[in-house]
């Protein structure tokens, strides 16, 4: 018997019970068991009719909305630079000589001690304007970039669940159907009517398939976990909704 496999696969068995434990907040230590993974009930259905509402509580979704308003709103400080700022009344009241010399004549501003700021700067304030507008349809791309894949995720994931919920029915027939074929050998065997080489052949096909029956149930449930974060935090549709400052 080789002991030192068995001695590994106890340290293993152990680590992944600390790193449970830790998961859940509480000291490390045996884990108890309870049913095979088999025998475990499956959680509820996916119901029909998620709203794509819940796409936007994602982190990446979230992160890239923001980056979006952030930039739309440097846009707005880009223009509102163009606005001359200046004094509006004059130093005994009434309308301050250099506001009624603001236009000439319709056509533009006039250079003046008080005014020439702005349109020295008119050529700094337009690239700005111009590095804001880019900035903005960078953070657009990555916005539509980002709830693109999340959609794909939730498709790929739903579909994966619904592919891997029908393998594991279809396996699961599979080793009730063997798990018949070892009864009744067994109950030749025990009337004397065959050897047990029956009886073995009968396991030998019947332990694979209950391996593989266990093996299309953690692959649902890995999906099943897939799909829950792809959501953004499952599909609970009693949750209050999220009213942020949706980007334009």
């Amino acid at each position: 018997r080789d002991w030192s496999s068995d001695v590994c696969s106890s340290d293993l068995i152990q680590a992944q019970e600390n790193l449970l434990s830790f998961l859940v907040g509480r000291n490390p230590g045996p884990i108890n068991r309870g049913r095979d993974l088999t025998a475990q009930p499956l959680p509820p259905l996916i119901p029909a009719g998620l709203p794509s509402d819940l796409l936007e509580r994602r982190p990446d979704v979230r992160v890239a909305e923001q980056r979006l308003v952030a930039a739309n709103a440097a846009v707005g400080v880009a223009t509102a630079n163009y606005f001359p700022t200046l004094s509006l009344t004059g130093f005994l009241g009434g309308l301050a000589p250099h506001v009624a010399q603001l236009f000439n004549e319709g056509k533009g501003w006039i250079v003046s001690p008080v005014l020439a700021a702005p349109v020295f700067q008119g050529f700094k304030l337009k690239y700005q304007k111009q590095a804001a507008i880019a900035q903005w349809e960078q953070a657009r791309i990555q916005y539509e970039g980002t709830v693109n894949a999340a959609f794909g995720e939730v498709s790929t994931a739903l579909v994966a669940y619904g592919k891997l919920a029908q393998a594991e029915q279809e396996q699961a027939r599979a080793v009730a159907a063997l798990q018949e074929a070892t009864r009744l050998a067994t109950l030749r065997y025990t009337a004397g009517l065959s050897s047990y080489l029956e009886v073995l052949d009968a396991q030998q096909q019947l332990f694979p398939a209950q391996n593989a029956l266990s093996q299309a149930r953690l692959a649902r449930l890995l999906t099943l976990v897939q799909f829950y974060k792809a959501l953004g935090g499952g599909w609970n549709l009693e949750e209050p909704t999220r009213s942020p400052n949706k980007a334009t």
